[in-house]
């Protein structure tokens, strides 16, 4: 698991405007004429093409490619779900879209980063002396 600040804030940084992109162009994407179920399955496929994508605008080569992918792609699987779901039931504004991703996209990080900690404290044996 990594706890260097540097990897720490990149990785918030990076899913935070996941989050936030994949929230806007849902929003842009999906009306309240969408049936939910299809909005969600959409929403996902693209938020998660979205999450990798812009992974690849200059977040792989500084932070690595899978501690930057995997995340991104669950961030942007999820927003997508959540915000064309939104986007179908009723209207929402560019900015609610953009500022509910990007929270969503921060909670997802930290729910993964507290899974990632709770499964090395698991698997961690000390060394016998």
């Amino acid at each position: 698991m990594e706890t260097r600040g540097y990897f720490i804030v990149g990785d918030f940084i990076f899913n935070g405007l996941a989050g936030a992109l994949v929230g806007c162009v849902s929003v842009l994407m999906i009306s309240t004429s969408w049936n939910m179920w299809l909005a969600m399955f959409i929403g996902m496929f693209v938020g998660m093409i979205l999450g990798m994508v812009l992974s690849y605008l200059g977040f792989v080569q500084r932070l690595g490619a899978m501690e930057v992918m995997l995340p991104g792609m669950v961030t942007g699987m999820l927003v997508g779900m959540v915000i064309t779901m939104y986007a179908a039931m009723m209207p929402l504004s560019v900015l609610t879209g953009t500022w509910m991703g990007a929270a969503i996209g921060l909670g997802t990080i930290t729910i993964l980063y507290m899974a990632n900690a709770g499964l090395c404290r698991q698997t961690y044996v000390p060394e016998q002396k």
